[in-house]
């Protein structure tokens, strides 16, 4: 994949992918304009609010001129750093959105609840959600079944 191009790649789907290398972290050519906030929009398009994905960036310390020391605040660590060391960091502006994240996923589920409660308080309404609900984990079986005998995904 290249950075380059990290909006292009928003509709796939990336559900097998845990792990982001990004070589070359430190570079001896001219960084993209935002590149810092390329990598996280790549890193968010993968992740997609899984919380589960990391990225490994991978590159020689000898460029100290990266956008990505101030953006992320790593001076400390990479002035510390000697030939063949590696170190691990949170990313704040990972950490900001996965916050970000995580908040919206909680005020989502709260306004389900909610909506939940009202539908409820009508007799009609509860019993075609009740049988909504049994027809969806009906057909997550059929689904499940499916691909246990198609040999797909990880059927868990």
């Amino acid at each position: 994949m290249s950075l380059n191009a990290e909006q292009h790649y928003a509709g796939a789907s990336y559900l097998d992918v845990d792990d982001i290398i990004y070589e070359e972290f430190f570079a001896r050519t001219p960084y993209l304009p935002g590149e810092p906030d390329k990598l996280v929009n790549l890193w968010s398009t993968v992740d997609r609010k899984r919380f589960t994905t990391k990225i490994w960036c991978v590159g020689n310390t000898i460029s100290r001129v990266c956008p990505y020391i101030p953006e992320w605040g790593l001076h400390k660590i990479i002035s510390n750093m000697k030939q063949g060391d590696i170190r691990t960091t949170k990313i704040p502006a990972v950490d900001r959105l996965v916050e970000e994240f995580k908040k919206q996923r909680e005020e989502y589920h709260a306004s389900i609840q909610e909506l939940y409660q009202i539908i409820m308080t009508d007799p009609t309404a509860s019993q075609y959600m009740q049988a909504e609900m049994r027809f969806s984990l009906m057909m997550n079986d059929v689904y499940k079944i499916l691909g246990e005998v198609m040999g797909l995904g990880n059927n868990q």
